[in-house]
C-alpha cells in the first residue's frame, strides 16, 4: 500500500514538473536528449527490477507486479514523448522515441499472455 502510494505521488509530481519543462523550449540539442534519455532510465531501472524478479524465482504475483510497474512506466514515457514538442519542428526523433515506447508495451503485454 505505501509503495502504490509512494509511486501515485511520485506520478503526480512528474507530471507537474512535465508541464513545467513543457512550458518552456529547450535551449538545445543536448537538453531534449537528456530529458527523453531520462524516460529511458526509468523503463530501465523497472526493467532491470522486473527481469531480476523473474530470474531469481520470485513468486509469481510478485513478478507480475513488477511487470504491471514495467507496462505503468512504459506508458507514462510514452505519454510523456507525446506531449513533448518536436525539436525545432523535426518531428522524426520524437516519433522514433513514441514508436519504440509503443512497441515495447505491445511486447511486455504479449509476453505475458504467452
Amino acid at each position: 500500500m505505501i509503495h502504490r502510494f509512494k509511486r501515485t505521488l511520485v506520478t503526480l509530481l512528474g507530471l507537474f514538473a512535465f508541464d513545467f519543462v513543457q512550458a518552456q523550449d529547450f535551449p538545445d540539442a543536448i537538453s531534449y536528449m537528456n530529458y527523453v534519455g531520462n524516460q529511458f532510465e526509468e523503463i530501465s531501472k523497472d526493467m532491470m527490477s522486473y527481469t531480476s524478479a523473474a530470474s531469481h524465482g520470485k513468486s509469481a504475483r510478485k513478478v507480475e507486479k513488477k511487470r504491471k510497474e514495467l507496462i505503468l512506466t512504459v506508458k507514462e514515457a510514452e505519454a510523456n514523448m507525446r506531449k513533448l514538442k518536436p525539436y525545432k519542428g523535426d518531428h522524426a526523433y520524437r516519433d522514433s522515441v513514441i514508436s519504440y515506447f509503443h512497441i515495447d508495451g505491445i511486447v511486455l503485454n504479449q509476453e505475458y499472455s504467452k
